[in-house]
């Protein structure tokens, strides 16, 4: 049996949709203090997962009762939370229908609890007894994938090696065959092509969807939420605010639409000690406050005036905690950003820098979440401001002039905390973070000077992105950011071609080599034409052409275009640049593939030699260079000096880069193919599995260098012969 439960359309403007794997939008009810608190972990970060002992019998045997196992992050039950029986009740009615599949949705207003009541129904299930209930954040489907693999692993049918969409569907195969009763939560899905074909279509499997989405009720039963009923406000009110004026709270409660995000606002500032000890003085002043001049109603836009109002109120009263403003200007610049919020590093650039270092992020931070504005994370390591009130701080901001400087000094904050994750290796992830908060702030920016400095940004994290491996990241937002900056840059602009050039390394990188050479040949033709033939723009260029011709098997061409460019780099920088040094390296690179290889380890061994007395032996590039005559080495059957020279550098690399960086899973990489010429089959074997363990964990089932792995395990299982001569790629 399968049941569908669909939410109203929460989505805020336009803008706001701006991000690849952010915190749930299920969760926008949390802060506002009728809701739950929820944990906001991203997709890619999915919730803990409930695995109790076996229950056993009277005489200590294991019962025949399978173990409980809940999965996902199941919202808690809200402040002064109302049953809402009639919609539980059919919930139930409809899963217990007896009917193979059921499709039910819940719609209606914005900000009604949708999830409230899902997580309600899952929350009864559990009491009920069922033996699996899994909830899973749906608004992406990485995240839906990201969800469906815990359940496998949770369940113990996940393969080590498995990706994640096979991980997916293995899991869906495991809820097909349990004797059930089983609950499937997707909540906010945005897709229902994409629901569809991850929905276990036969088994005792109930599965209810949460959406944003109004034509989720295409393909199946609505059940409606509204807002409060009257006497749900009301009562709602009256525990909330611990009031007992049933009239005021009516009169309160239509004021603001019965809209429970609104009456949450509300129920943070009305009550015994709190700003407005009865409901008269606040409505005095929602009569007084010119909301409607500074955040009109337009025609189609489901909330109602007095949502606004009620969060222009907490915004009012935020002055009377923040007297010089510093948690004011925090929050006006989490409204420019991506709604999946801040990490803490970005949080300490956007509140130390811009107020000279002042003020404490973190109890800058609380006064935010002491008044509702912001969501509480169970992991303290992210801020986030709910959608709903990123739109009204957004608005106001705009009205009073405050946007551009919010903007501004959000960006500065952004960059500065981008080039610290550029720098560490582990950090490398919150640059896709830090990527989609500048596609937002390009968004909510208004004029094309504004646009064209975040551009600048981008580009400069483009770079960013490739030093520390993260293509994907990049192909994911690359040309929909590529046609941003040809509209409002230009296509031959120097940023618009650094982002070009950028993207097309990462397409070189993932394989995709046909898309590199067209947007390489590209930035070269451009960057001749615009900067002329020796800017060494236009160097990098010819030179990323090369590399291209390269990896395409036309070693002549990559030779002639790769030893021009060394002579350019000569002449022009100096024999000891760093970007004439990887010229040499390069050339020497194709002589190996050409099978020249006394040439090739020739101008390896003098390139290592330069780079360790112009850089030092612990520079990144000096590392390639002696991995590099390493692998040199093994090509000319010198493999006993290969293996001494791939152990020193894989010892070097593990010290200066760490364990998990690519260049030591390059080296590891090295050193068992080695082992395995050298005839250390069992070494090699070991060597391999462990760097494919490595590479699927840090890079991903489907990284180039984790497909190469899984090939050099498999050879290395064969009988002698011809061995693979992977090894890494120039640089």
């Amino acid at each position: 049996m399968v049941v569908w439960l669909l939410g109203s359309a929460i989505g805020l403007d336009t803008q706001s949709a701006v991000g690849v794997g952010t915190v749930a939008v299920s969760l926008i009810l949390t802060p506002l203090a009728w809701f739950a608190s929820k944990n906001g972990q991203l997709a890619r970060e999915p919730g803990p997962v409930e695995l109790p002992a076996p229950e056993t019998t009277a005489s200590g045997e294991p019962s025949t009762v399978p173990p409980r196992l809940v999965v996902g992050d199941i919202p808690l039950e809200a402040v002064a939370w109302q049953e809402r029986t009639q919609l539980l009740d059919r919930l139930m009615t409809v899963s217990g229908s007896g009917r193979p599949t059921v499709v039910c949705a819940v719609t209606g207003q914005r900000g009604i609890g949708k999830t409230q009541i899902a997580a309600a129904y899952a929350r009864r299930r559990i009491a009920d007894g069922w033996p699996v209930v899994v909830w899973i954040l749906a608004d992406t489907e990485l995240g839906l994938m990201t969800g469906l693999d815990q359940l496998a692993a949770a369940a113990g049918v996940r393969q080590p090696t498995a990706d994640l969409r096979t991980s997916a569907t293995t899991a869906l195969a495991w809820l097909r065959v349990q004797p059930g009763p089983c609950l499937l939560v997707y909540d906010n899905a945005l897709d229902p092509d994409l629901i569809r074909r991850f929905t276990p279509s036969v088994g005792a499997v109930h599965t209810l969807v949460t959406t944003t989405e109004l034509h989720f009720g295409n393909i199946g039963v609505t059940i409606d939420v509204d807002v409060f009923t009257d006497s749900e406000a009301v009562a709602y009110l009256r525990e909330r605010t611990g009031l007992a004026d049933d009239n005021g709270a009516r009169e309160t409660a239509e004021r603001l639409g019965r809209l429970p995000v609104a009456l949450s606002q509300l129920g943070s500032v009305v009550g015994p000690r709190r700003r407005f000890p009865s409901f008269r003085a606040y409505l005095d002043l929602l009569d007084r406050l010119p909301a409607a001049e500074l955040l009109p109603r337009v025609a189609g836009d489901p909330y109602p005036r007095g949502a606004a109002e009620a969060i222009l109120i907490s915004l009012d009263d935020l002055s009377a905690v923040d007297p010089d403003g510093a948690a004011r200007r925090l929050l006006n610049q989490l409204a420019v950003l991506a709604p999946g919020g801040v990490d803490a590093v970005l949080l300490d650039n956007l509140v130390g820098p811009a107020d000279g270092g002042r003020h404490d992020a973190a109890t800058t931070a609380a006064i935010l979440a002491h008044r509702s504005l912001t969501m509480p994370m169970l992991d303290h390591e992210r801020t986030v401001a709910h959608r709903l009130i990123q739109r009204v701080v957004r608005d106001r901001a705009r009205q009073a002039g405050d946007l551009d400087m919010a903007i501004t000094t959000a960006a500065a904050a952004v960059r500065n905390a981008a080039e610290r994750a550029g720098r560490r290796w582990s950090d490398r992830a919150l640059l896709t973070e830090y990527t989609e908060h500048l596609q937002a702030l390009f968004e909510n920016s208004t004029g094309d000077a504004a646009r064209g400095e975040i551009l600048t940004l981008l580009a400069r994290v483009s770079f960013l992105l490739n030093e520390t491996h993260s293509y994907s990241s990049l192909i994911a937002v690359g040309p929909v950011v590529l046609a941003q900056f040809e509209k409002v840059l230009g296509r031959q602009h120097t940023d618009t071609l650094v982002w070009l050039n950028n993207l097309a390394h990462a397409y070189q990188e993932m394989g995709r080599l046909d898309e590199a050479m067209e947007a390489h040949l590209r930035a070269l033709a451009d960057r001749e034409r615009l900067l002329g033939p020796d800017h060494p723009h236009t160097l990098t260029s010819r030179n990323n052409v090369a590399h291209v011709y390269q990896r395409m098997g036309r070693l002549d061409e990559a030779l002639e275009l790769h030893t021009r460019t060394l002579a350019d780099r000569e002449r022009l920088l100096g024999p000891d640049h760093p970007h004439t040094l990887t010229s040499r390296n390069n050339v020497a690179h194709v002589y190996q593939r050409m099978g020249r290889l006394d040439e090739a380890i020739e101008l390896h061994t003098r390139t290592l030699a330069d780079r360790e007395r112009v850089l030092g032996s612990d520079d990144p590039d000096t590392l390639v260079s002696r991995n590099d005559l390493a692998v040199a080495y093994r090509w000319a059957g010198r493999v006993d000096e290969a293996i001494e020279l791939h152990e020193r550098t894989l010892a070097d690399r593990e010290r200066v880069l760490g364990p998990d960086h690519i260049d030591t899973l390059v080296s590891r990489n090295d050193l068992a193919v080695a082992y395995r010429s050298a005839g250390r089959v069992d070494e090699a074997i070991e060597l391999h599995g462990r760097t494919l363990a490595d590479r699927q964990r840090v890079l991903g089932s489907q990284h180039p260098d984790t497909v190469t792995s899984r090939n050099n395990l498999a050879e290395a299982s064969r009988p002698a012969g011809d061995l693979n001569r992977d090894g890494e790629q120039p640089a």
